[in-house]
């Protein structure tokens, strides 16, 4: 379909949906909406997802809608209001935003507070495994910084075959043998006085 063909302006919506045999509902819906102004979202809003990203539950806005854009910024959340795996921005349309509720200063808190522990953890064992002698030589398995496993203290994730991209990850449990097998008592014992 050409992009020039869809309508632009007001009257050309309506002689389009006039033209294409659309009901006179979805207009007054339309208008019914939009009479009502854009939704208001504020930073610190605690927006809901499920519709719209598979990969998170709720969302916090981080930076409010410019002037004529009807995108915010958010950071995603779990369902228990804590940091996904991947801390990354995204863009939502603010037509398409829900909001439930408002993210505090003590959520702030405690999110700031488990995005350092994250980011120790993850450096902890990046440093733990490029400086390994046996480990070094191998690829970093697929899940190897999932925060759901406490693999410094043996707790490694069954890997069976993982799909991403298109691509085909070959077993990784021959690797987590060799990491599990390589984690010495005396390490574990320093991670635990710390």
């Amino acid at each position: 379909m050409d992009y020039e063909q869809y309508p632009y302006i007001k009257a050309d919506y309506l002689k389009f949906f006039l033209s294409h045999d659309i009901p006179l509902q979805y207009l007054e819906d339309m208008y019914e909406i939009q009479s009502k102004g854009m939704p208001v979202v504020k930073k610190n809003d605690l927006i809901e997802l499920e519709n719209h990203y598979s990969f998170a539950k709720y969302g916090v806005v981080i930076e409010e809608r410019q002037k004529r854009k009807s995108k915010v910024k958010f950071i995603p959340l779990d369902k228990n209001l804590q940091p996904m795996y991947h801390i990354s921005e995204y863009d939502i349309n603010i037509w398409s935003c829900k909001v439930v509720g408002e993210f505090t200063e003590e959520n702030w808190e405690t999110y700031n507070h488990l995005v350092a522990k994250y980011n120790k953890d993850k450096r902890h064992r990046t440093e733990y495994w490029y400086n390994h002698p046996v480990l070094s030589s191998h690829i970093i398995p697929y899940g190897y910084y999932n925060r759901g496993y406490d693999i410094m203290n043996g707790d490694v994730p069954l890997s069976e075959t993982y799909s991403c991209l298109d691509q085909k990850y070959i077993n990784d449990r021959p690797t987590w043998i060799i990491f599990k097998n390589c984690i010495d008592e005396k390490l574990r014992l320093e991670r635990e006085n710390q």
